[in-house]
């Protein structure tokens, strides 16, 4: 019992820890597109101002960049969301398990408990039966004394 509650809590733990890193990996990823976004409006200005080609062509270069680490990071949040529902679905089967074995201890308890009970109304049906037919066979002898 104690064991099924550790690894839960376990399983709690690694939960938690992976919904940390999913927020991080979003996190990052909402500043990329904001940075990506940023530069292509400073690329639009410079354009717009008159830029020479080779200014262009270095936004260009590191605007395929932001797109490719974006991807990246997109890719990351896709397995970190993985992960974590993975990790929720464990932990919710775990807990579902040990709900299972609980029920089951109970019943168990609840029947170990009636037998207990039977068996002890058992004992005190013959302990009366027994003081009966002892009272009786007393009687008997008093009868046939007389």
């Amino acid at each position: 019992m104690e064991h099924r509650k550790t690894v839960e809590s376990v399983m709690r733990r690694e939960l938690a820890e992976a919904n940390r890193k999913l927020a991080d990996e979003r996190e990052l990823l909402a500043e990329e597109q904001g940075n990506q976004e940023r530069a292509g409006k400073r690329m639009a200005e410079v354009q717009e101002k008159g830029a020479k080609g080779f200014v262009v062509q270095l936004y260009s270069a590191y605007l395929d960049r932001m797109a490719h680490r974006i991807r990246s990071q997109k890719q990351k949040v896709v397995e970190m969301e993985s992960n974590f529902e993975e990790k929720q679905a464990d932990l919710v089967e775990a807990m579902r398990r040990r709900k299972i074995l609980d029920q089951l201890k109970e019943r168990h308890e609840r029947a170990q408990q009636a037998q207990e009970e039977a068996a002890e109304q058992d004992f005190f049906d013959e302990v009366a039966v027994t003081s009966f037919s002892n009272q009786q066979l007393g009687n008997q002898d008093k009868e046939f004394r007389r």
